[in-house]
């Protein structure tokens, strides 16, 4: 009698263990439960705020688009030159928030293309998450994210290894526009909005123009560093006192101590020595040895602008076929620019 006293007593204990466990493993289930019902209406909140059927969801749609278009450009403000030291350096800030940007827009875009446009599906299913197009595939690679990292780590890079990543860079920015114009135009014809504001056209082309400045005064900005370098390398090669592509770099222990530094510096600054084209302004001026963003930032959107304004006329490239491109480029845009916005005229 006693035993079994002495074994009701003993799985007294483990019984309230038990039904502990099985409390605890209810209140973590209804937890789980209330956190996804949190979620789902933090979502469905979202998802109402950036309608484009809805009035202000237009604008938050609108000017999100222009936000994933318009940050990856920082990436070309990265390289600096330290003009005391005469070598390639890089914005260790800068670069930590253009990758914090291109992480912030592959979000958003990954996140208006499978759930908040009009044309989504309903549904939202997890098993559908990477159902894309290939050119979504192309639009959300984190080329620039590999760019930023690998380029600070490449201690002989060329010039024109230097300037070959910019080519990716640039088909995928094309790509990433030509895709949100494609959302931007569908979701704005199913929500039939523009029919109601015939001055959103106007105002979408102005967004284009400003974006077009921002984009083009990068590209200026970092091609007038790659053409500095270029200028480096040739007063590399006439140089006596002989010199390598490793003392380029701020990070080379002996780019401080460079013998070559009065020669470059004679050769470099000299317009009859060497012909910058449209980039001497930058030289001349020391916009590239700005290291600060904010200071260099304003002057390279003014120049894209100005240029765009008036189709490159003011322009005087040099004998280089990618400058050559590049103002062919600027005097494109400018007339696409101009051809919609006299098509917007004549419809309204």
């Amino acid at each position: 009698m006693s035993q079994d006293l002495r074994l009701e007593e003993g799985a007294n204990p483990v019984s309230g263990h038990f039904q502990g466990g099985l409390q605890s493993g209810v209140e973590i289930k209804k937890l789980a439960q209330s956190c996804n019902h949190f979620l789902a209406k933090c979502f469905l909140l979202l998802k109402k705020i950036h309608d484009p059927q809805r009035p202000y969801g237009y604008w938050v749609f609108l000017i999100s688009c222009v936000m994933i278009i318009s940050v990856d450009p920082v990436f070309f403000y990265v390289p600096t030159i330290a003009a005391e030291r005469k070598c390639l350096g890089f914005d260790g800030e800068l670069r930590i928030t253009a990758i914090a940007l291109h992480s912030i827009s592959a979000i958003v875009y990954l996140t208006y293309v499978n759930y908040l446009l009009p044309t989504a599906s309903p549904k939202i299913e997890v098993k559908h998450f990477w159902h894309f197009s290939l050119i979504d595939l192309l639009v959300v690679l984190p080329l620039p994210l590999v760019l930023l990292i690998l380029i600070i780590d490449i201690p002989e890079l060329g010039v024109q290894n230097f300037m070959f990543p910019m080519n990716f860079f640039l088909l995928q920015y094309l790509l990433r526009v030509t895709r949100c114009y494609t959302l931007f135009t569908k979701a704005t014809r199913v929500s039939g909005i523009l029919a109601e504001a015939k001055w959103a056209k106007a105002a979408f082309n102005f967004l284009l123009y400003l974006n077009g400045g921002h984009v083009f005064g990068a590209l200026w900005y970092f091609s007038a560093v790659a053409r500095e370098m270029i200028c480096w390398e040739h007063a590399c090669s006439v140089s006596t006192t002989g010199c390598s592509r490793r003392s380029f770099y701020c990070s080379h222990e002996n780019s401080i101590d460079n013998q070559w530094f009065f020669s470059v510096n004679d050769l470099c600054r000299d317009d009859l020595a060497f012909d910058f084209g449209i980039f001497k302004e930058a030289i001349q001026h020391q916009i590239v040895d700005v290291t600060s963003f904010v200071g260099k930032f304003p002057y390279c959107l003014r120049w894209g602008l100005q240029s765009l304004s008036s189709f490159g006329q003011s322009l005087q490239p040099s004998a280089s076929p990618g400058e050559n491109i590049f103002v062919i480029s600027i005097i494109t845009y400018s007339m696409v620019l101009f051809v919609l916005f006299i098509g917007n005229m004549e419809v309204n």
